[in-house]
């Protein structure tokens, strides 16, 4: 009998010396270390007159020496390339990924593109003798280390000058940083050094209400319901990411490898610069109004942008119509079929099996047909262990609820195994922060910082509800704080904590244990229900720790189908009910168990 080898990903130690180059990074034909100008095989199609190659390089253990340039038109996103081709990523999840470069303090790797100006002739000659380096994070001292080792892998004739071209939200303090760049040698623009006008990044047509949002405000518009998918978006800069709009006015340059550019072609959504004064005044003046706008490029790649004002001109039934027109025919999918076995070998397997495995397990069979001997044996998953998992039974989690004036003691003992009101933290009683979030893990409901404390005495708010905070000798857990009326704000406040109980409270489940303790406090006038809401001790970590969700679905996929039943409408009638509910979801989704009150 023939051994089957099973393939392993093993992470490894390396002490402070050990770097790995870019020769341990397995070879693909999808990256190279080098890229040329004005022109280059790895360039995005072209896109408002300019192209990009975007870049990753790799931190320690790795030759941080080293740039791996992406075929940017296979790839479009940093993402993509480095989860199939980068072997430190290969496989992660959009989360995880994230958390390793862009939302971590010291990540594995720095991300970047280099921009191309527009280019004119055959072969191609550039319009401009330079080209843009970018950077996803901005830290001036990495820039300028990192910019150093960009500059030298792109193969350019004499002359052409690199320059930083920071992005949206690093702009403002790269500009006060700009003589200290100067003095290192970097000259630091922006993409408007290439335009002749307004830009278009993205093809289309829409029909909607023209609303105008700063940039910071866009999100916080979109969540309170001000700002619909179905609008037009004019905003004074476009940030990293907003949520997907009819069509985007933006009146500061932005760039085409941006993934606001690169999502809105996927949708054929309009995406314009607005360079000139005229027609931003225009825009400004039709806040409000239903408009229509359309942009395109003609033969010789100049944009062509329209504003078209028709409030009053169109009843609902005609918008609708029209909407119509860009509605596209539904894709008819192949289900998923039962394949009776939870697991079966890719020997044999074609890609009409994909209703059974999936099209990356089907499609292997191929390559053992093609390649056996230089491709490794193989099991495949089958979607009957997925319908398996969805068809568990949950245990049930009763709502709770907190009526007006409500007291509720949690405690901060690390130890959430012992039953939902055991916190996965404890308090430091040295001083720190306690934040409470909404149940979307992104939403900052009330926050508490704290000094030193001292042993049985608690942190309060002297007034239940109040602004005012001090020690109290005599602590008050589940009670209130003073003989005063409670100041009614409208929410859920934290209202009370101990960060040294030696002796004031007893742990209820286990005897001779004084854990630390945080009451929460109703200082509305309505009931506020305390499922999926979420306490931390650290802001980078909203999602510490969660009071359990409410689970009244026997099976996981029921209660999935029930979070959603009424949120399965496009575009979202309540973006901020449907983000809870895919938080809560990708809860249970994690946790292998659920306690109930």
């Amino acid at each position: 009998m023939k051994s089957i080898r099973i393939l392993l990903i093993v992470a490894t130690c390396f002490g402070p010396l050990s770097l790995l180059s870019q020769a341990d990074i397995a070879p693909s034909p999808y990256w190279k270390n080098q890229i040329a100008f004005p022109d280059d095989p790895f360039c995005s199609f072209p896109t408002a007159g300019v192209r990009w190659v975007k870049f990753t390089i790799l931190l320690e253990p790795y030759d941080a020496n080293t740039a791996f340039f992406q075929n940017s038109k296979r790839y479009k996103l940093h993402y993509d390339f480095a989860v199939n081709c980068l072997d430190p990523f290969l496989g992660l999840s959009w989360q995880e990924f994230y958390n390793q470069t862009i939302g971590s303090d010291n990540p594995k790797a720095v991300l970047g593109t280099v921009l191309y100006p527009p280019t004119k002739g055959n072969p191609p000659v550039a319009e401009f003798n330079e080209y843009g380096i970018q950077f996803v994070t901005y830290d001036r001292d990495q820039i300028v280390r990192f910019f150093s080792i960009v500059r030298a892998a792109v193969i350019a004739p004499d002359g052409a000058e690199p320059i930083f071209m920071p992005t949206f939200e690093q702009q403002a303090q790269a500009l006060t940083d700009r003589q200290w760049f100067e003095s290192k040698g970097i000259k630091i623009g922006s993409i408007s050094r290439w335009a002749k006008g307004n830009t278009c990044y993205s093809q289309g047509w829409a029909l909607g209400r023209l609303r105008f949002y700063h940039s910071d405000q866009i999100y916080q518009a979109y969540l309170s319901g001000e700002l619909l998918s179905d609008d037009i978006l004019l905003t004074d800069g476009v940030p990293a990411e907003i949520p997907v709009l009819a069509g985007v006015m933006t009146l500061t340059p932005s760039t085409p490898n941006s993934h606001v550019a690169i999502l809105s072609r996927t949708y054929g959504l309009p995406f314009v610069y607005l360079a000139f004064q005229k027609d931003a005044d225009l825009a400004h003046s039709l806040v409000g109004h239903r408009v229509i706008l359309t942009a395109y490029e003609d033969g010789s790649g100049t944009s062509q942008t329209r504003l078209i004002d028709v409030e009053g001109l169109l009843d609902d039934a005609m918008v609708q119509q029209i909407l119509a027109l860009k509605q596209v025919q539904p894709l008819e999918i192949q289900p998923f079929q039962t394949y009776g076995s939870y697991v079966v070998s890719v020997e044999g397997l074609l890609p009409s099996d994909a209703r059974y495995v999936g099209g990356k397990a089907a499609n292997f069979g191929l390559l053992r047909l093609a390649i056996p001997n230089n491709s490794p044996r193989a099991l495949a998953l089958t979607f009957d262990l997925w319908n398996r998992f969805l068809d568990q039974q949950l245990p049930q989690v009763p709502r709770v609820d907190l009526p007006p004036g409500g007291h509720i003691l949690l405690w901060a003992d690390a130890d959430p195994e012992q039953g939902p009101t055991h916190m996965g933290f404890k308090l430091n009683a040295s001083g720190e922060l306690v934040a409470l979030f909404d149940s979307d893990g992104k939403t900052l409901l009330d926050l508490v910082q704290f000094g030193p404390q001292l042993p049985d005495r608690s942190f309060a708010r002297l007034i239940d509800g109040g602004d005012q905070w001090g020690i109290i000798a005599k602590p008050t857990p589940g009670y209130a704080n003073s003989n005063q009326n409670s100041v009614k704000t409208g929410g859920l406040v934290i209202n009370e904590l101990m960060a040294d109980n030696r002796s004031t409270i007893e742990d209820p489940c286990e005897a001779g244990e004084f854990p630390d303790w945080i009451e929460l406090f109703n200082a509305s006038d309505h009931t506020i229900t305390l499922n999926g809401l979420y306490l931390t001790d650290d802001l980078n970590e909203p999602t510490k720790w969660q009071i359990p969700p409410e689970v009244v679905g026997p099976t996981l996929r029921e209660e999935i189908g029930r979070r959603l039943e009424d949120l399965r409408t496009y575009p979202p009638s309540d973006l901020r009910t449907l983000s809870g509910q895919l938080a809560t979801i990708r809860g249970l989704f994690a946790n292998t168990q659920i306690t109930s009150f």
